[in-house]
């Protein structure tokens, strides 16, 4: 299940920052003029409640800029792993009975363009999302099918099992690569860093 400020627009939500940024300062600012009286006193207590905003935004901020850097690594990874599953088990396939070669090879070809898709998606569209997945998981169970039939058609252990390891692999690395994909950084701490900027502005 995808949290709701990932469905959104980053430019709405920007705009949305900036806007509530600057009506947080004309807050701040007016809220200051109306104890201009005991200045010194006001001042030290800003200046104070200031440092420990700060502190906590650069605490969120080093979060969830790690938490980013480690999903876009793991996200690379598992690309490349996948992709590598994809690549070996369409070699592979020429392995298996001739009259399967042709149909297997074409039905990896599928895949991989239902793959890439999928991981070029916007995170505005789920829907969209969601019918690629169902439709790699379809086309999942259908090379599976397929080295069934290879394994009732070749007997030799060797063949049928290089290709059967390949297609468990392809299937492992494929459900690997979307739960990277979906490992986000929690929704609250964005909020949590969000509030922080608006109550920092505003102080």
């Amino acid at each position: 299940m995808r949290e709701i400020m990932y469905s959104q627009s980053s430019v709405l939500i920007v705009s949305g920052l900036f806007i509530i940024m600057l009506l947080a300062m004309e807050i701040g600012f007016r809220n200051g003029r109306r104890k201009q009286a005991s200045a010194t006193e006001a001042i030290t207590q800003a200046n104070a409640v200031l440092a420990s905003m700060l502190g906590l935004l650069a605490l969120l901020l080093a979060f969830t800029f790690s938490a980013a850097l480690q999903r876009y690594e793991d996200r690379s990874q598992t690309v490349v792993a996948e992709a590598n599953a994809i690549g070996t088990t369409y070699l592979r396939a020429r392995l298996l009975p001739r009259e399967m070669q042709d149909e297997v090879q074409a039905l990896l070809r599928q895949y991989l363009g239902v793959r890439i898709q999928e991981g070029r998606v916007d995170a505005t569209d789920p829907a969209l999302y969601e019918s690629l997945l169902k439709q790699g998981k379809l086309m999942e169970a259908q090379l599976w099918n397929h080295a069934v039939r290879a394994a009732e058609l070749d007997k030799s252990v060797v063949t049928r099992g290089l290709f059967i390891q390949n297609i468990n692999e392809l299937i492992d690395t494929s459900a690997t690569r979307n739960a990277a994909l979906n490992r986000q950084v929690p929704e609250i701490v964005l909020i949590l860093m969000f509030a922080t900027i608006v109550l920092t502005a505003a102080t």
